[in-house]
């Protein structure tokens, strides 16, 4: 990417998606999110109308789709692929949640394995749950630019730490087995945030939206409430960490919720009692 550059990116999303190109002085333009009482999905019409709108050097995508969980059917996947194709752009496919569908033959090819111009970055955080090993990579049919790749990583981290590229190798030989282990999880702390929030103590103030992929979701509040000052009570008053959507630089009124750990159904409890005790969302002021 150069300064001038355009670029059509997923939206709302993870930060560096977005405002690195930006810091360049490329133009962003936002492919933004479709919400329903159903959840969330991205129009692939709007994708189109968007590409149509000027030369595009690169499509950014993230599916499964931090942070409300939305994912493409096979159909729209091949679509969007296409559509970038048509257009000539990179395809920069942000694919860190990949494997923690909660039905697999939902699970989309790599964007690698499907254009030439994709480039698919995943790692080990996520999926497999190893964050504490910083070890990711990209993934292209590109020779010239992994070579490009390679020489700029000479100039930033050189090479990774041995023992985690071990730690990874290890990992990844047992890929399925922990991916599925972690979709088990998943699945076990998703029903219990479901739970709460369809509960007569939450669904007076929550509404749920079904995520489709990964160990997060967004939860939209009902009426005229905060999500930023409801997510600020709940972390001073007792210790409970939300994220608002303010923090992706979207409205204020979701919440980001995560449900990936063996204690999410313990935390959810201590959010039922915050409510029973009066600790619910409250109107803009």
């Amino acid at each position: 990417l150069r300064s001038g550059d355009r670029v059509v990116a997923t939206w709302p999303g993870y930060q560096s998606l977005t405002e690195i190109a930006e810091s360049i002085g490329a133009r962003v333009d936002r492919w933004e999110v479709t919400e329903t009482k159903e959840g969330f999905h991205f129009n692939v019409d709007r994708l189109e109308h968007l590409l149509s709108e000027g030369n595009t050097k690169m499509l950014v995508v993230n599916f499964p789709h931090n942070p409300t969980g939305a994912l493409p059917t096979h159909a729209q996947w091949e679509r969007i692929i296409q559509l970038a194709r048509k257009s000539g752009a990179w395809l920069f496919s942000d694919e860190m949640y990949r494997m923690l569908e909660y039905d697999t033959a939902d699970r989309l090819p790599s964007a690698c394995t499907r254009y030439n111009k994709a480039i698919s970055l995943a790692g080990m955080s996520k999926a497999y749950g190893m964050p504490g090993l910083r070890i990711g990579w990209l993934a292209a049919q590109d020779c010239a630019f992994l070579d490009q790749v390679s020489t700029y990583r000479d100039y930033v981290t050189i090479c990774a730490s041995a023992p985690s590229e071990i730690l990874a190798f290890a990992g990844l030989q047992s890929a399925e087995k922990i991916a599925s282990k972690n979709c088990e999880r998943i699945a076990s702390g998703m029903a219990a945030v479901k739970c709460l929030v369809t509960s007569e103590e939450g669904s007076p103030y929550f509404e749920w939206r079904q995520p489709k992929a990964g160990p997060i979701g967004l939860i939209a509040l009902k009426g005229d409430a905060s999500a930023e000052k409801y997510c600020e009570s709940l972390v001073e008053k007792y210790g409970l960490l939300l994220l608002p959507s303010t923090l992706f630089g979207w409205e204020d009124k979701h919440m980001r919720v995560g449900f990936g750990r063996d204690s999410t159904a313990d935390v959810t409890e201590v959010w039922r009692k915050a409510l029973q005790a009066g600790a619910v969302p409250t109107p803009h002021k």
